[in-house]
Order: structure tokens, then C-alpha cells, then sequence
């Protein structure tokens, strides 16, 4: 069973190469910029999901600390 730093990473790839069908024809320019603006976003996540696993683990109990969530006690 994949453990959930895999399925994370996995999930990260798939965001990163995030593409959608624009049909620049029948689609209007709304619907076009509406179609990439998902997709940028999409992608945008599977950055900073990826950033996020690639990271030291100071630095996230940093971003912790500052967000106001305590990291768990071990």
C-alpha cells in the first residue's frame, strides 16, 4: 500500500501536468480563458504541493509556527 507522502507526490505529478482540451473554434474567448485559467490554477497547486514535500522539515514547522498550527509534539 502506498504510504501518503506517495499518494501526495503522485497527486502533485498529476497537477503539474494538468492540461484541458481548448477548442479555440467553438469556444468563445471567455471560455477559453476560463479553460486556462483552471488549468494554470491546477498547476499552480501541484507546485506548491510539490514544494511543500521537497521542503525541509525546519522550514515547514517554520510555515507552521507562523500559520498559527502547531506542528504534532513527538
Amino acid at each position: 500500500m502506498a504510504t501518503t507522502e506517495e499518494k501526495l507526490r503522485v497527486f502533485a505529478s498529476w497537477c503539474l501536468d494538468y492540461s484541458e482540451y481548448s477548442c479555440y473554434e467553438t469556444h468563445t474567448d471567455l471560455q477559453r480563458a476560463l479553460i486556462d485559467n483552471r488549468v494554470e490554477t491546477i498547476q499552480q497547486i501541484g507546485n506548491m504541493l510539490d514544494e511543500i514535500l521537497n521542503s525541509d522539515t525546519l522550514d515547514l514547522k517554520e510555515e507552521l509556527e507562523k500559520s498559527f498550527i502547531k506542528p504534532k509534539q513527538r
